[in-house]
């Protein structure tokens, strides 16, 4: 947990600074090929080596290397999570027990909170999206740092 809360610390930090990326809505994948490669294998291995990570290291990722607006880049980011969170739980429905009531709850909560957050994120204007995830992640990795230090 204290390499995770590291790594959003890391990835927060990218979020956060004030340097303007230039994002092109129409061609958002204009780099370099090998480090797209690399930052997917990286976030693919953190992702499976603590369980976790996706969106935290996937977000930073598309707008600052791909220069990927942020809405188009969360939106992404979801699509990624989704796939990999369905390819885990079919993975191992055969191999554990599944608390279907909880599920079902959990579900639903985050249903709803999709349903807030898709709200909210209309009123917020484009150029705080970035900061505002930024000193989120921020917060939750001190919180996590601090949880497992003391």
């Amino acid at each position: 947990m204290i390499s995770f809360a590291t790594l959003m610390l890391g990835s927060s930090w990218s979020m956060i600074k004030n340097k303007k990326i230039q994002s092109s809505p129409q061609h958002p994948v204009k780099q370099h090929t090998i480090k797209m490669i690399a930052w997917g294998i990286g976030i693919g291995l953190v992702t499976g080596f603590l369980g976790a990570g996706g969106g935290f290291l996937i977000i930073p990722a598309l707008v600052i290397l791909l220069h990927m607006p942020i809405r188009i880049a969360i939106g992404t980011s979801l699509s990624i999570i989704t796939i990999n969170s369905l390819i885990g739980f079919f993975g191992d429905i055969d191999h554990i027990t599944i608390d279907w009531n909880f599920l079902l709850k959990l579900l639903t909560i985050t249903t709803l909170g999709v349903g807030i957050g898709n709200q909210l994120q209309k009123k917020i204007q484009t150029d705080h999206l970035k900061p505002i995830f930024g000193w989120f992640i921020f917060i939750v990795g001190i919180y996590i740092l601090i949880k497992e230090l003391f």
